[in-house]
């Protein structure tokens, strides 16, 4: 390459610019490149990708206005490749896209970087080839252990791929350059592989401690409903930890889906009586009634009848449909009775205790608040004395009796 453009003792300089990606030379051409620096006869300019300040600065310059945080998009999805994230942005304007609210979403791939970038994947060893795919699957879950387990691997084997899909520029540690890169090589994994792949993942994911959430995710890839629904089930129970209660609730009504469709009914019941506890702290809206009403269909037994009695009951209560919870509220209580549960009579007594205050039937409402606060302080949970106590108190006050307000 270069020694064809060295010019004899004395002739005129000729001077060329020629440009190369790392890791895409043939290993001779690569040599002599060298050779070539180390005699002086040629200058090597090692380009980096883009900086941040370098690509905002850059995207500014076009003269175009860019919605708030699109440059910190388009850097993570070119890895600072100025070609990569200049046709992203003219695909984004073309397909008027501009417009829309970009940050939750990938990026496209445009068709002009499709073949370039499927070129620098076809260059690599069956071996790196194979690691790039299951990269591209296992998303941020990827590990060389993950990959080892996998492909039935040794992990020793696998970092000689992993130092090739370095140098080639396509991954930097057990991360893509950027997303180009994981969204093209996503695309090679023919289907029945991917689905194969997504399996070997969950199966190897559940024996860690990742989040329930991402291991459904790679069950319900696979079609394989029935074993993501009990980590859908988990990964509510983390959302609520975080008090993300919407997440939670989505996670918990996927399932359900999942368990009636399969006629899982216990399970079902299950998540959905859950799905009411969530729901009570910010939804009382149609999806609240329809799963209230769903509970009451599923209900076989005493235990179950009163549960979803007192969830319908607490809802009718917040919608300040007194009548109607007073009435439900009594025939749960009914069913707890039978069923023997003494938290759930509590539950069941404050219910109808509430209804009769909205009522303003404050003599009853205090009997039925003093019966709720029995229960509860023969039971263990602070939380359901403390609700008792406030609510026999409140009641207390507004029938002028605040000397024993004040005691409770």
């Amino acid at each position: 390459l270069a020694t064809r453009f060295v010019a004899p003792s004395g002739a005129p300089r000729l001077r060329s610019l020629s440009t190369y990606r790392s890791g895409e030379l043939r290993g001779d051409t690569e040599a002599l490149i060298q050779q070539s620096v180390s005699a002086g006869q040629v200058a090597l300019i090692d380009l980096k990708p883009l900086e941040p300040p370098q690509l905002e600065a850059l995207l500014a310059g076009l003269g175009v206005a860019l919605p708030s945080g699109l440059s910190a998009l388009l850097g993570r999805h070119s890895g600072g490749n100025p070609l990569f994230a200049l046709e992203t942005l003219r695909s984004l304007i073309e397909r008027g896209d501009l417009t829309r609210d970009l940050l939750t979403e990938r990026l496209p791939v445009p068709k002009r970087l499709e073949a370039l970038v499927a070129g620098r994947l076809e260059r690599l060893t069956p071996g790196a080839q194979r690691l790039v795919r299951t990269a591209s699957v296992a998303g941020v879950d990827f590990s060389l252990e993950l990959a080892a387990s996998v492909l039935d691997a040794n992990v020793l084997d696998l970092s000689e791929a992993l130092i090739e899909l370095e140098v080639a520029q396509v991954m930097r540690g057990v991360h893509f350059a950027h997303d180009l890169l994981s969204e093209a090589a996503f695309n090679t994994v023919p289907a029945p592989i991917r689905t194969v792949l997504h399996r070997r993942i969950a199966e190897y994911l559940e024996g860690t401690s990742t989040e329930p959430a991402r291991v459904a995710h790679h069950w319900l890839e696979t079609g394989d409903e029935r074993r993501a629904a009990p980590q859908l089930v988990a990964a509510a129970e983390s959302a609520q930890s975080q008090f993300r209660l919407e997440d939670a609730a989505n996670f918990l009504e996927r399932a359900a889906v999942i368990f009636e469709r399969h006629a899982q009914r216990d399970e079902e019941f299950s998540a959905l009586l859950v799905l009411c506890e969530s729901l009570m702290q910010f939804d009382f809206g149609e999806r609240h009634e329809r799963v209230t009403k769903r509970l009451m269909e599923l209900a076989v037994n005493p235990l179950e009848r009163a549960q979803a009695r007192h969830v319908r009951a607490e809802l009718l209560n917040m919608l300040e449909h007194a009548e109607d919870a007073l009435s439900v509220g009594r025939e749960g209580l009914r069913e707890a009775q039978s069923a023997g549960d003494e938290p759930l009579q509590a539950q069941l007594h404050g219910d109808i205790g509430i209804s009769l205050w909205t009522l303003e039937r404050l003599g009853e409402a205090h009997t039925e608040l003093a019966k709720a606060l029995e229960f509860t302080q023969r039971g263990d949970d602070p939380l359901e004395t403390a609700v008792a106590l406030t609510n026999l108190a409140v009641v207390l006050d507004h029938l002028d009796r605040p000397r024993e307000a004040i005691v409770f």
